[in-house]
């Protein structure tokens, strides 16, 4: 294998590892939007640390329950195009890296 395909696979396990953490942010922020439907991002980092200030509590109370869904589709939207981006680029396909180029350029 040469050197360059080994860079590629590389950066093919570091998408897989981004879309991980995409699809375990939507899992958690799934299972408190089907607990609390109405609730808001303060309420759901209240319950993950007790210790935020008032303020930023108020801050984040503005964020209500669409705004979570917004934020779960934005999850599940990145979490497709990491795992396409991995594929192509693992398999080496010549439109995985034209992928990984585009998604870097939107970054």
């Amino acid at each position: 294998m040469r050197k360059e395909d080994r860079i590629l696979r590389g950066i093919a396990l570091m998408s897989l590892a981004y879309c991980a953490l995409a699809i375990l942010f939507l899992i958690l922020l799934l299972g408190y939007l089907a607990k609390n439907p109405d609730g808001t991002l303060g309420e759901l980092l209240s319950e993950w640390d007790r210790r935020l200030p008032g303020g930023v509590k108020a801050f984040l109370g503005r964020f209500s329950g669409f705004h979570l869904y917004l934020g779960a589709c934005f999850a599940a939207t990145y979490a497709v195009m990491r795992a396409i981006e991995f594929y192509g680029l693992w398999r080496l396909r010549n439109w995985g890296r034209i992928f990984c180029s585009l998604s870097v350029a939107v970054y």
